[in-house]
């Protein structure tokens, strides 16, 4: 439903998808994380899901703007275990995932860069739930081109699921894993 000004009267009104997204990006942009919202289990599933079917659209900025972009989760299951949880452990995602490490991991880069723009941080994980980026990290990566920050942060991901099978398989092999 777009809005628009008279014929004659110099510019219309923006349309109203238009004004808000404009107060979302706004409201990123002052970091306010206040109205955002915890998903139910199926929603959560359904996101993992639209990042496995390469749907960006699934996290816009309205999207984003409205949900707990930096929660981790149990990664979701492989299509052959038949329920929520996995049989067959992630050794490379980790234990628990952000959207963002699991869609830079399954290489799905309009979704990372979504993700950045909804005020995701690709620091937080399993081992640092807190983050470990440093202060104005978010104004960083939004200051620079999509493609150098999707690539970045594929490469932390990347590095970060190598440590993670590694001591995984350590583990494993000396016993001190369950």
């Amino acid at each position: 439903a777009e809005l628009r000004g008279s014929a004659g009267m110099g510019g219309g009104r923006e349309s109203v998808r238009h004004r808000q997204r404009r107060e979302a990006h706004f409201l990123l942009a002052h970091n306010d994380m206040t109205k955002r919202v915890q998903l139910s289990p199926e929603a959560v599933r359904q996101k993992f899901r639209s990042i496995d079917r390469r749907n960006p659209g699934c996290f816009g900025v309205l999207s984003c703007v409205k949900m707990q972009v930096n929660e981790l989760y149990d990664p979701p299951s492989h299509p052959w275990c038949k329920g929520p949880k996995c049989c067959i452990p992630w050794p490379a995602v980790g234990t628990c995932v952000t959207w963002i490490s699991y869609a830079a991991w399954r290489r799905r880069d309009p979704v990372v860069w979504q993700l950045v723009v909804g005020g995701a941080d690709p620091t937080i994980s399993d081992h640092a739930p807190a983050g470990c980026g440093p202060l104005g990290l978010h104004t960083a990566l939004r200051s620079m081109t999509s493609r150098s920050v999707v690539y970045a942060i594929s490469q932390v991901v990347r590095m970060r699921s190598l440590a993670n099978r590694d001591a995984y398989f350590w583990e494993r092999r000396s016993g001190h894993g369950g």
